[in-house]
């Protein structure tokens, strides 16, 4: 279980790292009355605040992913198997 833990909160961890550039141009330029393009918003961060700010909340942005998937791959089969009993896996419906 714990390999299962630290491997899920190790993938969501990378994941959030590469993507949260991506999710804050996103959000600043939902919120942007000048910029018209998500390149457009990231120049614009880095040419005003540096790179660095491309990863600003990084900290609580892997606090969240990396508890919330870990502790999904970690408990899905044993609920999946406390629900469903003594049925194998290959039986169980798919919905």
């Amino acid at each position: 279980p714990a390999t299962r833990f630290l491997a899920s909160a190790a993938a969501a961890g990378l994941a959030e790292s590469l993507t949260l550039p991506i999710d804050i141009t996103k959000v600043r330029l939902q919120t942007s009355t000048v910029a018209n393009t998500q390149l457009g918003v990231g120049r614009q961060i880095v040419a005003n605040e540096g790179v660095a700010a491309l990863w600003k909340g990084l900290a609580p942005a892997l606090a969240r992913q990396c508890s919330y998937t870990g502790l999904s791959l970690l408990l899905y089969e044993p609920l999946r198997d406390r629900i469903a009993g003594d049925v194998p896996a290959s039986e169980l419906p798919f919905w």
